[in-house]
């Protein structure tokens, strides 16, 4: 199955083109927080789809906004919820290697 529309609809998030990024936001935003809410909870799944805006729609320095890398292989939902879920896992990994208590705690570790 051709995926063709889904890549222009990336493309144009990539260019920065207001619909695109209109309907992305309208079409994503749900299944990017349901799909974060499995991982945590609704603040959780609020910042991980910010994450995950900010992977996809932004650009990082020289580099053009991820979305553009978008190849069309199977529906960009399916893309969308392939990052939220890494992005997910990668802030829970991250948050377990996080000290449980303050600076202090750490500290009367080391003495």
């Amino acid at each position: 199955m051709s995926h063709a529309t889904d890549v222009e609809w990336a493309q144009g998030c990539a260019r920065g083109e207001a619909e695109a990024l209109t309907r992305f936001e309208v079409e994503f935003r749900p299944l990017m927080v349901a799909t974060a809410r499995r991982f945590g909870s609704a603040d959780f799944a609020q910042e991980v789809a910010q994450a995950v805006r900010e992977r996809l729609l932004v650009g990082d320095g020289d580099r053009s906004p991820r979305i553009g890398d978008y190849s069309g292989q199977g529906p960009l939902a399916g893309y969308v919820q392939a990052v939220t879920v890494r992005l997910a896992l990668n802030r829970l990994a991250a948050e377990s290697r996080r000290p449980v208590g303050g600076d202090e705690a750490v500290f009367e570790k080391v003495k």
